[in-house]
């Protein structure tokens, strides 16, 4: 049985589509395999976890509106995959199976960068006409990390969701959102990102 190692303490201001409350969190006392942690103020707003529980899936493929969930601790959020629909780059076939197979493709490339490197990268999951949220994964050498869900100004229409490295770089107004952040191992969170994109990939295949 995995552990999970919970901490709650004060978060960031939220930007659109905030997570669940931190109140949520006091009344739901964590079960006999869970912890409290006491950290320090500077892991303020942060969900320590030893295991990753992030997940990006399609919920139904009837439409291209709010048919996508992004799972991050016991934050979610609900999307569309309209853009991911329309990418006309050659990298995608255009159809929201492989365009997701693809942008998860991308998130393990940044990733395995960062486990060579350190550093920060943006991952998007969300493309909207008016702004874009993404995960910041930020780890100082490669082998902790911690993992924020946010937004940026930047448009969905930008760019293509099959090639978001050149817009990646120029987030600079990433906004996180409450309550939408762990702390894990980077590596786990690498193995997290390969199940779900062959999850995805089977999807895509049948």
């Amino acid at each position: 049985m995995a552990i999970y190692d919970y901490v709650w303490i004060h978060c960031h201001s939220a930007g659109p589509g905030n997570g669940l409350q931190a109140d949520r969190a006091r009344s739901n006392p964590p079960a006999r395999d869970q912890q409290w942690h006491s950290l320090g103020p500077d892991q303020a707003g942060v969900l320590i976890m030893n295991h990753v529980p992030l997940r990006l899936e399609r919920t139904t493929d009837r439409d291209v509106h709010d048919d996508l969930m992004l799972r991050l601790g016991t934050y979610r959020h609900v999307c569309d995959s309209y853009y991911l629909a329309i990418d006309e780059s050659a990298q995608t076939d255009q159809n929201v199976a492989d365009s997701l197979v693809r942008l998860l493709d991308q998130w393990d490339e940044h990733l395995q960068r960062l486990r060579l490197t350190g550093g920060t990268v943006l991952l998007p999951f969300d493309f909207s006409d008016q702004c874009t949220a993404w995960l910041r994964v930020s780890s100082p050498d490669g082998g902790r990390a911690t993992v924020e869900a946010g937004w940026s100004s930047i448009e969905g229409w930008s760019f293509y969701p099959s090639d978001f490295a050149e817009t990646a770089a120029r987030v600079h107004d990433f906004k996180p959102v409450v309550n939408a952040s762990v702390e894990c191992d980077l590596g786990d969170l690498i193995a997290a990102v390969t199940q779900n994109r062959e999850s995805l990939a089977l999807q895509a295949n049948g």
